[in-house]
């Protein structure tokens, strides 16, 4: 009996030798120390980072905390669409205005000048006006800037402005950006053809204006077919800023949160009020800071990325299959592609091309939902056939592999499994 027992003991363990070697262990190790934290992907002077932002506030997403700047000092205020605001203090929303007109429609916000004056924005008819605050109050005779009624921009609305260092205005209507000088508006960013080539949705969300004069706004991400759109599991919105050349740069993805409204403060750290949807319970608002330059203590990961990959996870109705829309933030271009499904219907990897001179060591990250991979350690990264070393770093609601390779030719192939 017991020399059978352990002719069966060594048949096990022959076994599971077998399906040891066909599984081998993966090379990528899993860092899960961020696991209940959120991470955005940002750009700074030295390349492509994972980065913990700072949380300042987070509260119920409702319509009355849509609006948020911050002031010369540095003070965070709120404002709703009845021209009410608030201002944070010790993590709490306090009422310290109320500039509450019955005749104007709707509010676009606030911001303040560099002195420290504070503008509102909304509507006379359907024209986009800018007031300045006077004495506690705002009216008709306290308009700062109101748009001509030849605009091109649908009911001449303004959707978010913000001020120069040499007191310029800046303002974007949705789908432009727009410089106000010595009262004469001029375009400096037409967003409607961009938007689509860049799967973006087709309005500017918000922008702000550092001391140097560089210019950021947000947009929403959209992947297209044909006339319908839709935001997948994944980088839901992104900061760009516009060049000096006029053309736009992504310096931020954000990651299953909806960027609402951007700005910067005194120090050029820059702020980000985000939209969250929640599975149960209200909807989230949050607010981020991003310290100047990616600081050192938010930082998680920094690569010299020649080409960084976002990936947003869509579970298709149709066939049971799962669709992933491929975002390369170096180049700003979103495209999607279907991956076939296996029989539990979860996707088997997905192949990466990338683009490099040959020779040199490229730095990748691909960001996953987790809703697409059951068990991390099963996630190999292979080139050529050679498995990658690397790491798996874990957020709440992603997996960012980071790998770094030679390139022996011009395209390389880097391909993932799970």
């Amino acid at each position: 009996m017991k020399k059978l027992l352990l002719i069966l003991l060594s048949v096990i363990l022959v076994a599971v030798g077998a399906v040891a070697c066909l599984q081998p262990s993966s090379q990528l190790q899993i860092n899960d120390a961020y696991a209940d934290t959120e991470i955005f992907i940002c750009l700074d002077h030295q390349g492509y980072s994972l980065v913990k932002p700072e949380l300042v506030w987070s509260g119920p997403a409702t319509l009355h905390f849509q609006f948020f700047g911050v002031s010369p000092n540095g003070d965070i205020f709120f404002a709703p669409q009845e021209y009410t605001i608030f201002k944070i203090e010790n993590g709490s929303t306090v009422q310290v205005g109320d500039y509450n007109p019955t005749t104007f429609g709707g509010a676009g916000g606030f911001s303040f000048s560099p002195d420290g004056t504070l503008y509102f924005c909304g509507n006379v008819g359907s024209v986009g006006t800018i007031f300045k605050v006077i004495n506690g109050r705002i009216g008709y005779d306290t308009i700062y800037y109101q748009r001509e009624s030849k605009s091109t921009e649908p009911f001449n609305f303004i959707r978010g402005f913000g001020f120069g260092s040499d007191g310029a205005l800046y303002f974007t209507g949705g789908s432009g950006i727009y410089k106000v000088e010595n009262g004469v508006e001029s375009l400096l960013y037409d967003f409607k053809t961009r938007a689509r080539e860049l799967n973006l949705t087709d309005d500017i969300g918000s922008i702000a204006i550092t001391r140097e004069g560089t210019i950021y706004f947000t947009s929403g991400v959209s992947f297209r077919k044909g006339d319908v759109s839709w935001s997948g599991f994944g980088p839901q919105g992104v900061v760009l800023q516009l060049t000096e050349e006029g053309e736009e740069q992504v310096i931020c993805a954000v990651i299953n949160q909806w960027p609402g409204r951007i700005s910067v403060g005194p120090d050029d750290s820059y702020y980000i009020l985000t939209w969250k949807k929640q599975r149960t319970g209200s909807d989230l608002m949050q607010l981020w800071k991003f310290a100047l330059k990616g600081a050192v203590n938010q930082r998680i990961v920094q690569t010299n990325a020649n080409t960084l990959q976002s990936h947003s996870f869509v579970k298709k109705t149709r066939r049971a299959g799962v669709c992933f829309n491929v975002y390369t933030v170096t180049t700003g271009t979103i495209s999607d592609f279907c991956e076939e499904t296996n029989e539990e219907g979860a996707t088997n990897g997905l192949s990466c091309v990338i683009s490099n001179e040959p020779g040199n060591t490229t730095e990748v990250i691909v960001a996953i939902p987790k809703d697409a991979i059951k068990h991390a350690s099963r996630i190999r990264a292979e080139v050529g056939g050679t498995q990658l070393r690397g790491d798996i770093i874990e957020s709440k609601t992603m997996y960012f592999v980071v790998v770094s390779y030679s390139q022996t030719q011009d395209l390389q192939r880097l391909t993932l499994t799970w």
